[in-house]
């Protein structure tokens, strides 16, 4: 049960943390998806045995273009 307790509390801090900053401004959120983002990859390049900065460069750049450069921000309504 205390398990179940303190999963229950991690997972609402997790979403509200992800509602402030979907909230707050694009740049928190892009900021907040881009540190998740090198938390995971952190942790498979450790499953998989791999050292190397290139991949984490990688992220950067992909994270960089894909919500600066390449994203409009009324892409939404083109999709519909």
């Amino acid at each position: 049960m205390k398990e179940f307790i303190v999963r229950a509390i991690s997972g609402i801090l997790y979403v509200s943390i992800i509602l402030f900053t979907l909230f707050t401004s694009r740049e928190w959120f892009i900021g907040l998806f881009f540190i998740l983002a090198l938390i995971t990859l952190n942790e498979f390049l450790k499953l998989q045995n791999s050292k190397g900065y290139i991949y984490y460069l990688i992220l950067a750049l992909l994270f960089y273009f894909l919500s600066y450069k390449l994203y409009h921000i009324y892409a939404i309504y083109t999709l519909l």
